[in-house]
């Protein structure tokens, strides 16, 4: 029987990532699509609880886009599509999602929202803003691998990166830890408007971090956990 996978994203219907994403999970089974109408970068896992009604446009039986973020996008497509789905897909974002960034990631929070509704779910990126070029030539390459090898698991959001503009070809795969990275942002007043900025300060010069695997042509694979209490401290608070 054929496999189902709903792919969602964050960049809007329109994007690059998610034309290669979908045509790519097509040669493993059937595709359907929610994806927002408008860009949702940096949404997180916000969700329109307080909203009425959402735009809805149809591209096709199994392709649509809707005026919410990308949380919103994939318990739409749950709730629209009639099917049982197996896996949720999200991106490919157009940009990279390492270290703290899956915080702020709509790509990553759509994923997210999958796990939590018990189905394997998988977050891809860009290891650089733009950088397409790699991702076609490899995603259906990146696929098969997590499906072949039954990577795929409800225990675990996958946070997939491919490797920076440093390289077109993939070396291979790597998994990694969530990386960590120093950043600042400052609010710049122009004319009483203010607009932020961000700086890059440094990041862990870590070998088993996601931003080490990209950066060395890797293809970067972060098993993020949906359970975020801090055991540790539990065990010594009791």
């Amino acid at each position: 029987m054929d496999k189902n996978f709903l792919v969602v994203n964050d960049d809007g219907y329109f994007d690059e990532g998610i034309k290669l994403l979908k045509e790519a999970l097509k040669a493993f089974g059937n595709v359907y699509v929610v994806a927002p109408l408008e860009e949702q970068s940096g949404k997180s896992h916000s969700v329109s609880i307080f909203k009425n009604a959402f735009e809805m446009k149809q591209f096709g039986d199994q392709e649509l886009a809707i005026s919410g973020t990308p949380a919103d996008c994939t318990r739409f497509g749950l709730d629209y599509f009639k099917v049982q789905f197996d896996a949720v897909f999200s991106g490919v974002n157009n940009g990279a999602n390492l270290g703290q960034d899956v915080f702020y990631s709509g790509t990553v929070a759509g994923a997210t929202e999958g796990a939590l509704h018990g189905l394997p779910s998988v977050a891809l990126s860009v290891g650089s803003k733009s950088h397409f070029s790699v991702v076609r030539r490899h995603i259906k390459e990146v696929i098969a691998y997590l499906l072949d090898e039954q990577l795929l698991s409800t225990d675990a959001v996958l946070n997939v990166n491919f490797p920076n503009r440093d390289h077109e070809v993939m070396k291979g795969f790597r998994f990694t830890k969530q990386g960590r990275k120093e950043t600042k942002v400052h609010f710049i007043e122009d004319n009483g408007k203010y607009y932020n900025t961000y700086e890059f300060l440094s990041r862990e010069d870590d070998p088993d971090s996601d931003f080490q695997a990209v950066s060395e042509g890797y293809v970067s694979i972060t098993p993020i956990i949906l359970d975020r209490t801090h055991y540790d401290y539990l065990k010594k608070a009791k």
